[in-house]
């Protein structure tokens, strides 16, 4: 940047209010009255119970079978598993 640059002549530096406001060809446009151009939605409550029921029905349809082996049934094997390879080793007690 040179001295002899003035800072209005850098760009985005100009003040705005300092501005002559310009002649307007055409009149600025006025407000209207408001014109609804689609019908009136039900009432929220209805609405935003209908979708959690779709969606209820949505999700009962895709939940997953059951797990195939209870928690208790994986415990078994995995006893059974470990007595194998340390059958004399090794004894459990259920607490």
């Amino acid at each position: 940047m040179d001295r002899t640059t003035s800072p209005e002549d850098i760009p985005g530096t100009r003040n705005l209010f300092d501005d002559d406001i310009p002649e307007l060809s055409q009149q600025p446009l006025q407000p209207t009255e408001y014109i609804r151009t689609f019908p009136t939605p039900p009432p929220r409550g209805r609405r935003f119970r209908e979708k959690l029921v779709r969606w209820g029905y949505w999700l009962l349809r895709f939940v997953p079978e059951p797990v195939k082996r209870p928690i208790s049934n994986a415990f078994e094997d995995f006893k059974k598993k470990v007595l194998s390879l340390y059958p004399k080793q090794l004894k459990f007690e259920e607490s």
